[in-house]
């Protein structure tokens, strides 16, 4: 069913001219009774492709991967959640911000394609972890300290209490007992510093301001969830890109607390790591590496690059507050998003949304939506993901990743390769050999020297050897992170 390698590590340039870019031709190729409209996919992402016009070779190789990879990926994806929710008799569909915001934008092009009269409500959701995570450790039993930990090495004091509302006021009298001082606040923090912050997130007078804050958000995100018709018995589920599904574990808690059942929940894809309780049917689209289904890690990361697809402009949100009206409206924190619009969000944004638009119009709605297998799809995605050639690699690299929960800071997907004992001896560690948590492997090779691609995955491999044996030794209690 899928191509030889030689299309998978096919170095060429800007697509040009009438010909078919690497893309086109492996979902060309595809053939098969689950994936007969695959040539749908392969014709749209090319003529979607020419239509654009890039003006660069930068531009170029955006428009590539946006209609070659994206496009075709995303859109399967929502073809995928709206067949689940037709067979289940869904009557409404919840798309959480911010990832989900192109998402409901591209099922808003598919159904009326592809389900003509089939009623389903298409919604936007406000959520996020902070809206969603904090006021759900008012729930009994809840504790934040690992949620505040996550991505602790690009984290500083400062982000990780700004998930729970604390400022430096509230935390200024604990600092010194747990040996940091005021001048500690905003500077990030590193990775011997981890058993000091565990403490001082766990003092029990600072577990109690916390246990405030989130009592006084619980009220408003009640009322917001009520306004939005997450109370109301009519059959309904939620989209998200997912991962670690612990915002979702939070939303359930609070739809508990008013006698609301789970409702179902889809995920693009859902990792391994262990996030407590979850209750809600989940269904993953890719992987749901807690079950060991779909496709596994073989990509390193891919969830970062699915959120570089997803990106948003919308500023982040805080959480809820009353409005003058009665209702209750969203609290953002201000993002700065002239680093993304200037990299070529816009155009990659318009190349995804025209390939939605063309594949709505194309003959496969005569007789039934197009199919694309998740196979497919994670063969297109390890193309790209795996095996970039050099340009993409430079273009898709320099991204400006948003990776602080708090939208203090950014990173690139390939970052500098600095050699040392230091670089080594993190990517030895941690498989990334940086501080930072998203890092694309496949750019790193791409964009170096072959000895250092070579000898970097080396490393990489090693790490990820000696990580299993400690995991079985250690028996099975740990656990990947997401992003590693």
């Amino acid at each position: 069913m899928f191509p030889n390698e030689n299309i998978m590590s096919a170095d060429h340039g800007p697509s040009s001219g009438q010909a078919r870019n690497r893309y086109e031709e492996f979902l060309g190729s595809i053939s098969g009774p689950v994936n007969d409209n695959a040539s749908c996919f392969a014709a749209a992402a090319q003529q979607v492709r020419l239509e654009m016009a890039p003006k660069s070779e930068r531009e170029a190789e955006i428009v590539d991967v946006a209609t070659g990879v994206a496009g075709p990926v995303l859109c399967s994806y929502v073809l995928w959640v709206l067949r689940e929710a037709v067979q289940n008799g869904l009557e409404r569909l919840y798309f959480i911000s911010r990832d989900g915001e192109i998402l409901l934008k591209i099922a808003q092009i598919l159904l009326p394609a592809f389900w003509p009269g089939w009623k389903i409500e298409l919604r936007y959701l406000l959520g996020s972890r902070q809206a969603w995570h904090l006021p759900s450790l008012a729930v009994a039993g809840q504790e934040p300290n690992d949620w505040l930990l996550f991505f602790f090495e690009n984290s500083s004091l400062k982000s990780i209490f700004a998930r729970v509302e604390l400022t430096l006021d509230d935390c200024r009298d604990r600092l010194s007992v747990h040996g940091f001082s005021v001048k500690d606040w905003e500077r990030k923090l590193i990775r011997a510093e981890r058993n000091a912050v565990e403490k001082l997130v766990g003092d029990p007078i600072l577990q109690e301001r916390i246990r405030q804050r989130a009592q006084a958000a619980m009220k408003p995100v009640l009322g917001y969830l009520e306004q939005e018709g997450l109370m109301e018995k009519v059959p309904y589920g939620l989209v998200d890109l997912g991962w670690t599904g612990r915002t979702k574990g939070s939303l359930e808690k609070m739809l508990g607390l008013r006698g609301v059942p789970p409702p179902f929940f889809f995920f693009f894809g859902r990792n391994a790591e262990k996030s407590g309780e979850e209750s809600s049917v989940l269904r993953t689209y890719l992987f749901n590496l807690r079950h060991g289904t779909g496709s596994d890690h073989y990509m390193p990361a891919i969830e970062a690059l699915l959120e570089v697809f997803c990106t948003s402009l919308e500023d982040g949100l805080c959480g809820y507050q009353p409005q003058d009206d009665g209702g209750y409206g969203p609290v953002y924190r201000e993002s700065n998003k002239r680093e993304v619009e200037a990299w070529g969000y816009q155009i990659m944004r318009d190349s995804i949304l025209r390939f939605s638009e063309r594949l709505a119009t194309s003959d496969s709605q005569r007789t039934a939506p197009p199919t694309l297998s998740a196979e497919v799809s994670a063969a297109l995605l390890k193309i790209f993901w795996l095996a970039p050639t050099p340009a993409e690699a430079r273009v898709w690299g320099e991204f400006p990743f948003e990776e602080d929960q708090q939208g203090t800071s950014y990173n690139r997907l390939v970052p500098p390769v600095k050699w040392g004992p230091g670089t080594l001896g993190r990517l030895l560690r941690n498989g990334r050999g940086f501080d930072q948590c998203a890092v694309w492997h496949g750019g790193i090779v791409a964009t170096n020297p072959p000895w250092m691609g070579r000898c970097w995955m080396g490393i990489y491999h090693a790490h990820k050897t000696l990580y299993a044996l400690k995991l079985k030794v250690s028996g099975g209690q740990r656990q990947w992170r997401s992003h590693s």
